[in-house]
């Protein structure tokens, strides 16, 4: 098998296709996965989550491979899935356990002995911040708490490969800025991949990102590679309300708010400025994410 950095095979996927009749929920995608937190960025309905099922090994392909190291993860099977951690988007909860006995069943379901899971639980409960609900009934939770015990269990068996879907979803302010660091000081010597919507979910901590459009692959790179590809600059300037479809008609508008009755504050992308108020401003991931989900083309 293929080793890199710290001993960690790379996942790669070779012209995978998911085919649902005559639509293509994922067409003929090469992604090659190395060490580092890896954002797959995509609307809803792209494809992001097909994709993700099929690299857990929970759906075949239509055609194509999905390799760990130099192979197939069917060759592998379990070989490869002691390997993995996944969150999927909807996740099942046995509700009327508590927390602790929720987790030990998990951990006994992936092969990992009862004194070993007991330090583990320990550990991630932590760091999930749930220590103190350890003993109460997880239907006795909010949606937020059900969301970090779905991340919990994804990292009992210490995976090398960490796949999450829509992970922040339900979680407060708080919540995902201690899952940004969390995932971060996690992904040393491992593959995180995290699918989203949500830019600021993946924008600071994510290594290389994926755009995914219509079942496409549209776009990766490192998130400056993405921006720098973008030929546009972006501005912002207050201008009549009137004066509105001018910007959309020559430019692409990535937000505005209303500033009074008359006015409104503008971002948009463009070639030049549209006003000679304008003020150029550093593009972000944000503004490359709009305007290819804004493109007709694929």
């Amino acid at each position: 098998m293929k080793f890199t950095l710290y001993g960690f095979m790379n996942l790669k996927t070779v012209s995978l296709t998911k085919n649902y009749r005559s639509h293509n929920a994922v067409d003929k995608i090469d992604l090659e996965f190395t060490p580092g937190i890896w954002g797959l960025l995509g609307a809803n309905g792209a494809g992001k989550t097909t994709f993700i099922k099929m690299l857990v090994g929970v759906l075949n392909p239509t055609s194509g491979d999905i390799l760990f190291g130099d192979n197939s993860i069917k060759e592998l099977e379990e070989k490869y899935r002691k390997k993995l951690g996944y969150l999927p988007q909807k996740f099942g909860y046995y509700e009327e356990l508590n927390l602790n006995d929720y987790l030990l069943y998990v951990a006994a379901l992936k092969g990992i002995s009862k004194k070993d899971a007991k330090g583990k639980i320990s550990y991630l409960l932590e760091k999930v911040s749930l220590t103190d609900v350890q003993y109460k009934k997880i239907r006795t939770f909010s949606g937020g708490m059900k969301q970090r015990v779905g991340i919990a269990q994804a990292l009992l068996n210490d995976p090398q490969v960490l796949i999450l879907d829509e992970p922040t979803a339900g979680l407060d302010i708080e919540e995902r800025r201690k899952f940004r660091e969390f995932i971060t000081n996690y992904s040393r010597e491992r593959m995180v991949l995290i699918s989203t919507h949500i830019v600021s979910d993946i924008e600071f901590i994510a290594n290389n990102i994926a755009v995914i459009k219509k079942g496409k692959l549209v776009a990766s790179g490192s998130p400056n590679d993405l921006i720098s590809s973008l030929a546009f600059s972006a501005w912002e300037v207050s201008i009549p309300v009137r004066e509105k479809n001018k910007i959309e008609q020559s430019g692409l508008i990535i937000n505005y708010h209303n500033e009074d009755k008359e006015d409104i504050f503008v971002r948009y992308i463009s070639n030049d400025p549209l006003y000679c108020d304008s003020e150029r401003k550093n593009v972000t991931l944000e503004d490359y994410y709009i305007y290819i989900n804004s493109r007709e083309e694929i």
